[in-house]
């Protein structure tokens, strides 16, 4: 983290003192699974700007919680109100308990919990069972999520006439938020898609917000993430993503010279998904 950020991240938090614990809880999710260590000052103005997991996803970010900390069946671990909330995405320790009296009842967990919420859980088998369909992605079968900024008509082309063809290549339907829109909120069917992708593309070309964001999501979820960017962006150091992604293996594209970057896209994918078809 920079120093900029060291400064940039404790203001957000002082302007938005209601998302101090949504903040949290991406950073927990982040270290989880192996991303970057913190969001960068993009993703902090993402994060602020969105809201907590639903209910639905705090029971899920239960069981795979109690699923990666247990020794194995059978084995329980302590579930805290006060220490796990911001971990599970409650936005108060009384939204653990209640997550944890769903789980119960709806018999993923089991386990004694004293009058203050404080739990030990085990996961049953129904439990053991949505935990591993979190772990292999389910249900992501062949779908993959491009996150980026919408109505450049470059990078629109080079979607439609390059990446979508490379992504199918491999075997995966590369979509966005915009092909079989339905009515609801548009936040919703976001998440939504990113959670049944089997991993996500995101362009950081325009340093778009919404893509930092989806990006951030997706790694939190395990998610495999590959970003695509304007090979002159990139290569500027003024223009570059920020430094949190410019690290990452990037595909970086020239929509006069695309053959390279379809290339790139087609073996990046291939290196990441063991699914994915290997031969063109």
């Amino acid at each position: 983290m920079t120093r900029t950020d060291t400064v940039v991240v404790p203001n957000h938090l002082d302007r938005h003192p209601d998302k101090r614990r949504l903040v949290s809880h991406f950073i927990h999710k982040m270290r989880i699974n192996n991303a970057r260590p913190y969001p960068s000052s993009k993703q902090i103005d993402a994060i602020v700007a969105g809201d907590y997991p639903t209910p639905m996803e705090q029971l899920d970010n239960l069981v795979v919680f109690i699923g990666n900390n247990c020794k194995g069946p059978g084995h329980t671990i302590p579930v805290e109100p006060n220490g796990h909330s911001t971990l599970i995405g409650t936005k108060t320790p009384d939204g653990l308990i209640f997550v944890v009296q769903s789980a119960l009842s709806l018999n993923l967990v089991d386990g004694p919990v004293t009058m203050g919420g404080h739990a030990h859980l085990k996961l049953t088998l129904r439990g053991w069972q949505r935990f591993e369909e979190l772990k292999r992605g389910a249900p992501s079968g062949t779908r993959a999520f491009m996150a980026m900024k919408f109505g450049d008509i470059e990078l629109d082309a080079m979607l439609e006439k390059h990446f979508k063809p490379a992504v199918l290549q491999t075997g995966f339907t590369l979509q966005t938020v915009g092909d079989n829109r339905k009515a609801g909120l548009i936040d919703d069917k976001i998440r939504v898609d990113i959670r049944a992708a089997r991993f996500l593309v995101a362009d950081l070309t325009h340093h778009n917000n919404g893509a930092y964001w989806e990006a951030g999501y997706a790694e939190g979820l395990g998610k495999p993430v590959i970003y695509t960017c304007r090979a002159d962006v990139f290569d500027n150091e003024k223009t570059r993503p920020h430094f949190d992604t410019n690290h990452h293996l990037t595909v970086k594209w020239n929509a006069a010279t695309p053959e390279q970057a379809v290339e790139d896209l087609k073996a990046t994918i291939r290196q990441t998904c063991p699914d994915a078809k290997q031969i063109d």
